[in-house]
């Protein structure tokens, strides 16, 4: 708990301060502002994901599916809104690893890439290490990043279909109130993934829909952290206009299934025409889409 010391007419008075989490509107602020720059004014950004195997993109192991893990989920939402943006999504996480071995590659292995910002998902596998040595580890980790003045957002874990969501004593749910905790202390972000997911439950959906296997999200489960982090790199606005269907901005039937590549495309096209106002460069990236669903026998 910290205090605040504020002077008065008699002696000095000691408040507390409560400990909490970032502001998810403020604490990327300066990221935010770089991601709307264009050249010659911007520069690279680099996002770090730092973890286990989740972030590192494995499904049913030992089967890796990067483009469909949600590192590269959020650099291609960023890109949707921001075209003009250099930003990159770097994957520093290993299979198998928990955040005591994170911990010791930290520096040299996250730190060298001068990260803009952290994310740091270790809480599946820190199970096995137990909450006091995963907590040492994570301070480490916090703690080096805040001394090299980079942003750090911390996530709890996606499921383990063998454990019970719902309870709140498991491990993971343990693990999940330190994660918390940490953000609180350090006022970094938070990203609650396993409340994402338990919410999902509550709701009367099976988990097992958002899983590849047992303790691996499949596309579908990565998506979800990804709606997660978004929130944190855009603006509310940004946000709204990122989670319109594309479907309403040239009339696509509802029948049409859109590829995530053709998603991506419109995505563009929606940021560059309400940004610019110019409609050639909507009318160009749309015959692009076109031409490959003619291809389909389904037309625009």
């Amino acid at each position: 708990m910290r205090t605040l010391l504020l002077p008065v007419f008699f002696g000095i008075v000691w408040l507390p301060l409560r400990s909490q989490i970032a502001d998810r509107g403020t604490y990327l602020k300066d990221i935010k502002v770089e991601l709307t720059k264009k050249w010659p004014e911007n520069r690279t950004l680099n996002m770090v994901f730092h973890g286990h195997s989740v972030p590192a993109g494995y499904f049913r192991t030992p089967d890796v599916r990067t483009l469909q893990a949600y590192p590269q989920l959020v650099l291609q939402a960023v890109k949707e809104v921001y075209p003009y943006a250099t930003v990159n999504a770097i994957t520093t996480a290993t299979g198998g690893e928990n955040s005591e071995q994170g911990a010791k590659r930290f520096r040299q292995e996250v730190l060298t890439h001068r990260p803009d910002v952290i994310f740091i998902d270790y809480a599946l596998n820190d199970r096995g290490i137990g909450l006091e040595r995963a907590r040492t580890a994570w301070e480490a980790m916090i703690e080096e990043a805040i001394d090299a003045n980079v942003k750090i957002i911390l996530l709890t874990a996606t499921p383990d279909t063998s454990v019970n969501i719902l309870d709140e004593q498991t491990a993971l749910a343990q693990h999940a109130r330190q994660i918390r905790e940490l953000a609180e202390k350090y006022h970094t972000g938070f990203i609650d993934s396993y409340a994402a997911f338990r919410e999902k439950k509550v709701n009367g959906e099976d988990i097992v829909e958002y899983m590849s296997q047992i303790n691996h999200p499949n596309e579908k489960g990565h998506s979800l952290v990804r709606d997660s982090i978004i929130p944190w790199l855009m603006n509310e606005q940004e946000t709204k206009i990122r989670s319109q269907p594309a479907q309403s901005y040239i009339g696509i039937g509802k029948d049409a299934q859109l590829t995530e590549y053709s998603r991506m495309i419109l995505g563009q096209c929606r940021a560059r025409f309400d940004s610019s106002g110019r409609g050639a460069v909507f009318v160009a990236r749309i015959a692009v889409l076109q031409k490959y669903y003619r291809k389909k026998r389904i037309y625009l």
